[in-house]
């Protein structure tokens, strides 16, 4: 099983076909959007963190969306989180765990 495509994958200007499915990627690399001549991309079954789970697999959609990570990439460092519910059920709990576990996560 594959767990990482090579970055050179590229310089592979010809490939129009790429499937690479039901393996361990965790990312496609952003040089897959140079890929001018891809027609057909096939990704599902890894796990994925830089392509959104739902994400179509069309080769242009993902050549354009991978492009756009390499030119401007997106950092997001706050969350806002609504939390409801009923009285006494746990919801101040569930909020503290969070942040300790968010405070000992590294920091990048």
């Amino acid at each position: 099983m594959l767990v990482e495509l090579p970055v050179d994958i590229g310089l592979l200007t010809s490939l129009e076909d790429l499937r690479v499915h039901n393996n361990k990627l965790t990312q496609l690399p952003v040089s897959v959007a140079a890929l001018s001549r891809l027609r057909r991309i096939s990704f599902s079954g890894n796990p994925l963190i830089n392509i959104p789970s739902d994400f179509p697999e069309r080769a242009a959609d993902v050549r354009q969306y991978l492009s756009s990570l390499q030119d401007d990439p997106v950092v997001n460092s706050t969350v806002k989180l609504v939390v409801v519910g009923q009285e006494a059920v746990g919801k101040t709990s569930l909020v503290k765990a969070i942040k300790r576990t968010f405070w000992l996560l590294p920091h990048r």
